[in-house]
């Protein structure tokens, strides 16, 4: 058992949280003695050689009191840096990318709603949206402050009857779940045939990361840039184009749109010489991203089958 941040870890091994698959290659460590500043607890990383999907093995757990998500300035606007004008932006967005992809409005739910922005914007643009999210402070945050319809519990608890919702939305959710395979088939049940489900999520295979590994190999340190899943926004499980997709299509839903974009990549602030190259070559690979479109970044919407 480790603690980071005022939080302990239970470590567990893990099959593949989309595939349930065994056979891994490894990646690298991250955390602890494995970054350069030392955050969190050191993990292993591996890829998935079924579906690509990259995690730690052992998985670290929360043990005891859940600390994670427990304070909302702290974790969106400093660790996220995302306001709430920023997260209604969002919704906007998606309330009416989801009508024309839909041709209609209905009922709409954020799962990992937050502090409710996207639910906002979602009522605002005439659907009949609600929320969800496992943190009872963001949902606090939400009914009291935002004043829309949300509920601090997972989509599984919730218990929705069967095809309740023509729209679910995940933003920068998907990464944070222990068993992502089970939310799927959840999310299968309670959207109806031909709705709408929207996933956004790291690109854990973009160049960025390939080349941050990369860089770590050449300097003969057996560490990855993959993951934070024991510091900072907790990320456990790293998607890809591919690992998305095979979540997808083994869950009864067809890529409607998939797409990579640079979102905010952060320069590293390091000093001397191997800082110096890390700022010029985590510019340079920005910029290779944005012409091959293997970006950091990715969304899709995927519909369900009839």
């Amino acid at each position: 058992m480790s603690t980071s941040q005022e939080q302990l870890w239970e470590f567990r091994d893990q099959a593949c949280g989309v595939c349930g698959g065994r056979e891994f290659r490894f990646l690298g460590f991250h955390g602890g003695e494995a970054h350069r500043e030392f955050k969190g607890v050191k993990t292993q990383v591996v890829q998935c050689r079924t579906c690509a999907l990259i995690f730690p093995n052992p998985m670290p757990y929360p043990s005891g009191e859940d600390r994670r998500y427990n304070d909302v300035q702290d974790y969106f606007d400093k660790v996220m840096q995302a306001s709430d004008a920023q997260h209604r932006a969002t919704g906007d967005q998606l309330a009416l990318q989801a009508e024309r992809l839909l041709g209609r409005r209905g009922r709409f739910l954020d799962v990992g709603c937050g502090r409710g922005g996207v639910v906002w914007a979602a009522r605002k643009h005439g659907w009949d949206a609600e929320g969800c999210d496992i943190s009872a402070e963001f949902v606090r945050y939400a009914r009291d402050v935002v004043g829309v319809n949300a509920h601090a519990a997972t989509l599984e608890a919730m218990a929705y009857p069967d095809q309740t919702f023509d729209v679910v939305t995940l933003v920068e959710v998907i990464e944070h779940l222990y068993n992502p395979a089970e939310t799927m088939k959840e999310l299968r049940r309670v959207i109806r045939p031909g709705g709408l489900l929207y996933i956004s999520t790291p690109n854990e295979e973009s160049i960025y990361h390939s080349v941050g590994n990369l860089y770590y190999q050449l300097r003969r340190l057996d560490w990855c840039v993959n993951l934070c899943p024991t510091w900072n926004l907790y990320h456990i499980y790293g998607f890809s184009p591919r690992s998305l997709r095979y979540l997808f299509k083994h869950n009864g839903f067809w890529v409607e749109e998939l797409t990579t974009y640079p979102g905010t990549t952060p320069v590293p602030d390091r000093r001397g010489f191997w800082g110096g190259i890390e700022r010029i070559g985590t510019r340079a690979v920005a910029q290779v991203a944005n012409l091959t479109g293997k970006n950091p970044y990715m969304y899709a919407w995927a519909r369900r089958e009839e």
